[in-house]
């Protein structure tokens, strides 16, 4: 019986050790990028992804969003998911009806990094683009990123939300090569 205990520690503990060599190995930045055309002008596309406060209306994953103290000129918010996790983000360029790039501004996360949505006009409404420029730090949570979660899927969660809130299907495209 001992025997099998001390195997099953030692894979436990060579599992974990392997998590975390294969994780130091991964490039500690990414970069995804998902797209989507919805049925809708460029300008109400905009009103939805520009309105932050809003987020909890119409995106699960986004418990509240709170404002706070600009920094620098540029408009900051908390970002609470239905977890209790708080995310501090500046909204770093803002071209309407174009672009807009949020920037994770906490010291204290696993991860850090940017999200950029791009949107163009169609003849039947708009593309969105949204890349996340992301750094992960922590080796464990890169493996994770990387063979379990996938980068693509926060991205995701967001654009399937906003295509729910204008009453469309997305259908969602990933980059190649991201």
């Amino acid at each position: 019986m001992m025997k099998w205990v001390a195997g099953v520690l030692a894979a436990l503990v060579l599992a974990v050790v392997a998590v975390a060599v294969v994780g130091a190995l991964i490039p500690t930045e990414h970069v995804a990028r998902v797209s989507m055309t919805l049925n809708q002008p460029a300008d109400s596309v905009w009103h939805a992804i520009r309105d932050l406060g809003s987020y909890p209306d119409w995106w699960p994953d986004v418990e509240s969003m709170e404002r706070l103290p600009d920094r620098e000129s540029h408009e900051v918010w908390l970002q609470s998911d239905p977890h209790g996790q708080a995310m501090p983000l500046m909204v770093w360029n803002a071209e309407p009806p174009h672009r807009l790039t949020t920037v994770i501004i906490a010291q204290n996360l696993p991860f850090g990094g940017t999200w950029t949505h791009e949107i163009e006009p169609t003849p039947d409404g708009c593309q969105i683009t949204s890349t996340e420029a992301g750094q992960i730090y922590n080796p464990y949570f890169r493996f994770l990123a990387r063979f379990v979660f996938g980068y693509h899927r926060t991205l995701e969660s967001y654009l399937r939300a906003l295509a729910q809130r204008f009453g469309e299907q997305p259908l969602l495209t990933r980059d190649a090569g991201s």
